[in-house]
């Protein structure tokens, strides 16, 4: 989405007011956790933005949302470094004002993921930190990621029946939302039942 004048204001407009706005994801570089289709809330603002959380950000020609990965100092000013979870490497680095605001809440294949709950904040967290040594292992000029990669290749051809470490850690986490949403739906009902009989 190319970004004219006009929606520009809007968005700096909502992210002073920290507004919440619902939209569907276009793209799968943040599968398997959110894919195409899915409806995202996204929280405008740029504050309290943390290692892991999935920000959205205004990119050169489109409206991006990557996985907030670590900082770095370029000529005194600090740039965020972000990725996408399907992606092999980092995005350029980007402005504070660049930041749009930060997804919340996803609703699709994987189910109601809340990313403000404690549990997917500290899920998100460890996320950013294999996303972090991933994008690392693909940095040509790291010997010693060449050679980490190497090793963890190796493990996951032997453990992991040729799939890499970090697809089967996302598949995981996918279908653990998938049977946490069902766990609850359950409980849900159970409760109705419960609540229906003692009435």
């Amino acid at each position: 989405m190319v970004l004219d004048a006009h929606m520009e204001t809007i968005l700096d407009f909502w992210s002073d007011k920290g507004q919440k706005t619902s939209n569907i994801l276009n793209g799968n570089s943040m599968a398997p956790l959110i894919r195409h289709g899915d409806t995202v809330v996204i929280k405008h603002g740029r504050n309290n933005i943390y290692i892991g959380d999935i920000v959205v950000y205004k990119g050169a020609e489109k409206i991006c949302a990557h996985r907030f990965i670590t900082t770095r100092e370029k000529s005194g000013e600090t740039r965020f470094v972000l990725k996408g979870d399907n992606r092999i490497f980092f995005d350029p680095h980007i402005a504070r004002e660049q930041i749009i605001g930060k997804i919340v809440e996803a609703k699709g294949k994987n189910g109601d993921l809340r990313f403000d709950a404690a549990f997917w904040m500290g899920i998100n967290y460890i996320l950013a930190k294999f996303s972090y040594v991933s994008g690392m292992c693909h940095a040509a000029d790291s010997r010693y990621w060449e050679i980490t990669d190497r090793i963890i290749r190796i493990i996951s051809k032997i453990v992991l029946n040729g799939n890499s470490f970090w697809d089967v850690l996302l598949r995981i986490i996918a279908k653990t939302s998938r049977m946490m949403c069902a766990v609850k739906k359950m409980l849900v009902k159970f409760k109705g039942r419960e609540n229906g009989v003692n009435q």
